[in-house]
């Protein structure tokens, strides 16, 4: 299974996962408190692991948050990872220039140290909404 705590880089942080796009970020990580950043690991799930490689989403994420880390896996690790949080991805569409596109869902959860989720981040309602859910269980 993807380990996203382990990808979190420090044991006991709460973790911010999503499958949304990455430029809502900001949102997520309103850096209400300084303990938000120091115990909020911003991670980036990718339900694409054919194209998504580790090296191509580092660069990526690279331009959205300079926190943020991005998670991919084996096509089974990553399959189990989206059933374990309850989240939904397969691949669409072919495209007209030969790709695909790629069906997700578009949640952000907060994930306890022990790896459960623990609250949804309502990033549609702002950031202080995401700073009032984080202020309630990051302390």
């Amino acid at each position: 299974m993807v380990d996203v705590v382990a990808a979190a880089g420090r044991r006991g942080a709460l973790l911010a996962i999503s499958a949304i796009f990455p430029d809502r970020f900001g949102d997520l990580l309103p850096g209400s408190r300084q303990t938000d950043e120091a115990r909020v690991a911003p991670i980036f799930v990718s339900v694409d692991p054919e194209r998504d490689s580790p090296a191509v989403l580092k660069e990526y994420v690279a331009a959205f948050h300079p926190r943020l880390v991005g998670l991919t896996g084996t096509p089974q690790q990553v399959a189990d990872m989206v059933k374990r949080y309850g989240a939904y991805g397969m691949k669409g569409d072919p495209t007209a220039g030969g790709g695909y596109n790629v069906n997700h869902s578009r949640v952000a959860e907060l994930i306890g140290p022990d790896g459960k989720p623990i609250a949804l981040l309502a990033y549609d309602k702002g950031a202080e909404a995401v700073a009032a859910e984080l202020d309630r269980w990051v302390k």
